[in-house]
């Protein structure tokens, strides 16, 4: 069930988990530029031994094989960014913003891979989320609200997955 908190998109999980993300995502058509905020996390599970974690995410830009190719000229690799690490927290606040030069074209056939690590000698992954235009349920209304209403924020809680996305 869905329903809004302070003008965000809720979906009404008992269960987190892994813990749950807030993004935003934005396509400003004018400029070809997919905007990305992670804004912040809740319920993220502790793995340091003062039972918090130090976690910050990894948002990848990929292209979704199931969508068909992509158009030759504007989309050579994939794009990633790294927020900063939020030490001994639980529940972080990013509020950090990744700008995404793409094209209106290509964009229904890219993915958007987002996963939480925890800062450690390896890295522990927490959980992340995959959205695109093949995802299913929330993620796929949160990816086609960005692709259909273009130049506005649109902000939703997605619950973290203990899947591993692709590296």
């Amino acid at each position: 069930m869905e329903r809004l908190k302070n003008g965000v998109k809720q979906t009404e999980e008992k269960e987190w988990g892994r813990g749950r993300l807030l993004l935003s995502l934005s396509f400003v058509a004018e400029k070809n530029i997919l905007l990305v905020g992670v804004i912040r996390a809740e319920g993220l599970p502790a793995l340091d031994h003062n039972g918090t974690s130090d976690p910050f995410v990894k948002v990848k830009l990929l292209h979704d094989a199931n969508m068909g190719s992509l158009s030759s000229n504007s989309f050579s690799a994939i794009r990633k960014f790294k927020t900063s690490v939020k030490w001994k927290t639980l529940n972080p606040e990013f509020r950090e913003e990744f700008s995404l030069k793409v094209s209106m074209v290509d964009l229904p056939k890219l993915a958007l891979a987002v996963a939480v690590f925890d800062r450690d000698l390896g890295n522990n992954y927490l959980g992340g989320i995959l959205l695109s235009a093949s995802s299913k349920g929330e993620r796929l209304k949160h990816w086609t609200d960005m692709m259909k209403v273009h130049s506005t924020k649109h902000m939703r809680w997605h619950t973290l997955s203990p899947s591993l996305l692709p590296q």
